[in-house]
């Protein structure tokens, strides 16, 4: 639900959601669940979106933040 409030007053579609952790990946029926309810809440504000998965993706964040500085 918080991630489904940030996308709708984002405004902008389609709009990627990167998922990350392995929470997600491996308990039961998580993903398919996450994804329902994704769809559910953003499909009524016509919002469309993707998910993807990029590997190490934390890393790669704080890399880019720190050479930012």
């Amino acid at each position: 639900v918080n991630l489904a409030v940030a996308v709708i007053r984002n405004g902008v579609s389609p709009v990627c959601i990167n998922i990350d952790g392995s929470t997600f990946f491996k308990t039961y029926r998580l993903r398919e669940q996450a994804e329902a309810e994704l769809q559910q809440i953003l499909g009524k504000a016509d919002v469309d979106y993707f998910c993807v998965h990029i590997d190490d993706a934390p890393v790669v964040g704080a890399a880019i933040a720190a050479l930012s500085l």
